[in-house]
């Protein structure tokens, strides 16, 4: 049962670790209340938590756009728990505590109940730094980043810093892409890129994003690659089973029929690439029109 405190319902407590030190902490996760919304504490100490010594940190679980499993590379039971300023992430002892204190935090994350985020969850966020080079020059997309993707889409959300206003500076918090609107991706040693068509907010063009690492740029190709021709392939199933309306039927028409798109990984481009696009508006792949 949750235990009770001036805070509100302590719904689960115990020592995690922080990923960026290592050094260990007590966190408490409390529910949600009349005056306070659902969040997750810690302290330097259990005896500093039950003495009533105020917290280290406080992160309002409302703050969170998305809070997930991370895979890395050292530590396999790491929880990331990311707003617009940062990432927290937390380290569990063993997998069970891992899925024990994930699946309390989701719980009380989720209780908005927000339909579209539920339906469509963040499966894979990334911290990256987008170039000023292609969109990210032309319209003013640049700075640091998380890259985050679902089975529709995929967002970059502006890292806020302390030291500046994103409005003031002119960068957009918030770019969607949806999967079908991306021509093709690659990576190039840290680099990752990705080319998108006409029918996107900033229009047709590409993105250049680096990451820490060679192998996390080759894992976001990988990754981003499967997830647009898995959506490719959800659409051409819906569009199979399209049932065609009374009219249609009555008068002897026919809607057109859905145009395929293709899509390109990008390996064999090789190195940075400063000119013009391989592909255009114009370009046919397997003699279908890109868009």
């Amino acid at each position: 049962m949750a235990a009770i405190s001036g805070g509100g319902a302590v719904v689960r407590q115990g020592h995690l670790r922080k990923l960026k030190t290592m050094k260990k902490k007590y966190f408490v996760l409390r529910a949600e209340t009349a005056d306070c919304s659902a969040r997750l504490e810690y302290y330097e100490s259990e005896k500093k938590f039950r003495s009533g010594a105020a917290p280290r940190r406080v992160l309002p679980l409302k703050s969170c756009y998305n809070i997930m499993r991370r895979l890395d590379l050292k530590q396999k039971h790491v929880i990331a728990l990311f707003t617009k300023e940062e990432q927290l992430c937390i380290v569990a002892e063993n997998e069970q505590d891992l899925h024990t204190w994930l699946t309390a935090i989701l719980k009380l994350h989720r209780s908005d109940d927000a339909s579209d985020e539920l339906l469509h969850p963040i499966q894979h966020v990334w911290q990256v730094n987008v170039q000023k080079k292609g969109l990210g020059a032309s319209k003013n997309i640049q700075g640091l980043y998380n890259l985050c993707l679902t089975d529709k889409t995929l967002t970059l959300v502006k890292i806020k810093s302390h030291n500046n206003i994103i409005s003031d500076l002119g960068i957009p918090e918030r770019v969607e892409y949806s999967l079908k609107n991306i021509r093709r991706c690659g990576d190039s040693e840290c680099f990752f890129y990705m080319e998108v068509g006409r029918q996107t907010a900033t229009g047709a063009g590409e993105l250049w994003m680096h990451s820490d690492d060679s192998n996390i740029a080759q894992s976001m190709h990988s990754t981003i690659y499967h997830a647009m021709r898995n959506c490719a392939k959800e659409t051409e199933n819906e569009k199979d089973h399209i049932i065609l309306g009374k009219s249609s039927l009555l008068d002897g028409t026919n809607p057109l029929p859905a145009r395929r798109q293709t899509y390109s990984d990008g390996r064999g481009r090789a190195g940075l690439y400063n000119g013009k696009s391989v592909f255009d508006s114009n370009t046919l792949v397997l003699g279908v029109k890109l868009v």
